[in-house]
C-alpha cells in the first residue's frame, strides 16, 4: 500500500508542477495541447482525447520520460494503453526500460535510460516535429456537468530536467431516449396525414 501512496505522490507531484508553469512562458521544448476540448460524451458512451504533442523543430534527445493522466475514476473508466502516432522516424528506445502502471484514475508510463553494456549501435530516442497521444474513456458515471483530465510530463534530456503539462475537459452530452424519438415521429406523422388529405382535396 505504500508503495503505491509513494508512486501516486510521485506522479502527482511533476502534473501539479506542470499545471503551475502553464500559466507562465515555459523553457520547455516539449508543449501538450488537446486537440479538443471540451470533449462531448453520451452517458455510457466512449470517448477519444486526443492531445497534441509538440517536440519542437530541434531533435530532441531523451534520457528519461515521466509520462502520466489524472482523471475522475468515479466519472470516466480508462478502456486499454494509450495508442501514440508519430510522423516522423520511430524512436529507438532499445537502451532503457518502460515500467506502467494503470490504477483507477492514474495513468503513468516511465521509461529510463538503462545501465551498460548499451545495444549496439547506442541510440538515444530521439523526437522532433509532432505527435498525437490519444486515450479511450468510457462515461462510466458523468451523467451531468464536466470532468478534468490533467495531463503531465516529466522529462530529461543530456542538458536538463524538463516539465508540460495541460488540461482536457469531458463534458456529459445527453442524448434522446429512444422513446422520445418515436414520439417524435408519431407527432409528425400525425400532422402530416391531416396535411397530405387537405392537399389531396385542394
Amino acid at each position: 500500500m505504500n508503495t503505491i501512496a509513494s508512486l501516486l505522490k510521485k506522479t502527482l507531484a511533476p502534473l501539479a508542477a506542470s499545471l503551475a508553469l502553464m500559466g507562465s512562458p515555459s523553457q520547455a521544448a516539449i508543449t501538450l495541447t488537446p486537440l479538443q476540448s471540451p470533449v462531448m460524451v453520451a452517458p455510457g458512451a466512449h470517448a477519444l482525447v486526443d492531445f497534441k504533442v509538440d517536440f519542437g523543430s530541434d531533435p530532441l534527445e531523451l534520457i528519461s520520460f515521466d509520462l502520466g493522466l489524472a482523471y475522475d475514476a468515479t466519472k470516466l473508466s480508462l478502456d486499454a494503453a494509450p495508442t501514440f502516432s508519430y510522423a516522423g522516424t520511430a524512436p529507438d528506445f532499445s537502451a532503457g526500460t518502460f515500467v506502467g502502471t494503470n490504477l483507477p484514475g492514474v495513468f503513468v508510463i516511465t521509461w529510463a535510460l538503462g545501465a551498460p553494456p548499451f545495444p549496439d549501435p547506442f541510440v538515444l530516442p530521439t523526437f522532433a516535429g509532432e505527435g498525437v497521444l490519444r486515450f479511450s474513456f468510457t462515461n462510466a458515471g458523468l451523467s451531468s456537468g464536466s470532468t478534468a483530465l490533467i495531463l503531465g510530463l516529466a522529462y530529461s534530456t543530456l542538458d536538463e530536467d524538463l516539465e508540460a503539462g495541460t488540461v482536457a475537459t469531458v463534458i456529459a452530452s445527453a442524448v434522446p431516449e429512444p422513446q422520445a424519438w418515436l414520439l417524435c415521429l408519431a407527432g409528425l406523422a400525425v400532422v402530416a396525414v391531416p396535411l397530405r388529405r387537405r392537399n389531396a382535396r385542394g
